[in-house]
């Protein structure tokens, strides 16, 4: 198989994948599918180009990191509209796919879920403040709880307990976003 049909075949088992992610972050559906098509023609634009991964977590990574780009750009050029979502989220998400992905026992895990996805992507809008600071720092940077307690001048037990409420805060507000949907 050469290394193009390889990354056909790549791209076909990540498409649904990016289809969640790329709604996860545009909530939108019409501009969600847009990007998802734009995104689409960028990398499979690129399926002769040797430097494009074939590694699947690789690849899954970079497809991503390509719609992520396009994301950030659909960002910016509609402003402060009221769906304005902040670059930061879109490294959060990321980092949860990438441990979701990392850590799926099987095709039902709830965390793969678009429905939670998407719940997800809302939910963490609503944390600001230091929640979002010790969130960015524990997950996006993979900075210790030791590390970011130090930098903070607090203690690190209490940035692990803050952690378990964050975490908990999340859980709660996922579930609820995903039964109020269910419900509709």
């Amino acid at each position: 198989m050469s290394a193009a049909d390889q990354r056909r075949r790549l791209f076909l088992s990540q498409q649904f994948r990016l289809m969640d992610y790329i709604g996860g972050l545009v909530r939108q559906v019409h501009d969600a599918d847009d990007l998802f098509q734009e995104v689409s023609l960028v990398i499979l634009g690129k399926e002769d180009d040797p430097t494009v991964p074939t590694d699947p977590a690789v690849f899954a990574a970079w497809c991503r990191g390509v719609a992520r780009n396009h994301v950030l750009h659909y960002w910016r050029a509609r402003g402060r509209s009221r769906i304005h979502v902040h670059e930061r989220i879109a490294e959060l998400a990321d980092l949860a796919f990438t441990e979701a992905e990392a850590h799926a026992d099987s095709a039902d895990d709830p965390v793969l879920d678009p429905a939670h996805r998407l719940a997800l992507s809302g939910c963490l809008e609503q944390i600001d403040g230091l929640g979002r600071d010790v969130l960015e720092a524990r997950y996006v940077a993979g900075r210790t709880c030791e590390d970011i307690a130090a930098g903070l001048g607090k203690g690190a037990g209490g940035i692990r307990m803050l952690l378990v409420r964050l975490r908990d805060r999340l859980r709660q507000c996922i579930e609820s976003r995903v039964q109020a949907e269910g419900r509709r």
